[in-house]
């Protein structure tokens, strides 16, 4: 994870957008459907967004909604 130290990177374009499919509620599934990537991919592009915008996963919460709420205050 980041240092608290370490500023924060700016995710890249696609990731952007695969950021903005996950606050659309939509599965990992459709967003490699619709972006023509595999779910492995999707999955690798939500882990850099969490990562590069100081987001940790819980196991207690939805992994996603951290995610969104970021992509709202963009």
């Amino acid at each position: 994870m980041i240092k608290a130290d370490e500023p924060l990177r700016a995710p890249a374009p696609r990731e952007r957008e695969v950021l903005s499919l996950m606050a659309e509620g939509r599965s990992s599934a459709a967003i490699a459907a619709r972006k023509f990537v595999t779910g492995k991919a999707v999955s690798k592009h939500g882990n850099s967004v969490f990562g590069k915008l100081g987001l940790q996963q819980s196991e207690e919460d939805n992994p996603r909604a951290p995610a969104v709420l970021a992509h709202r205050r963009t």
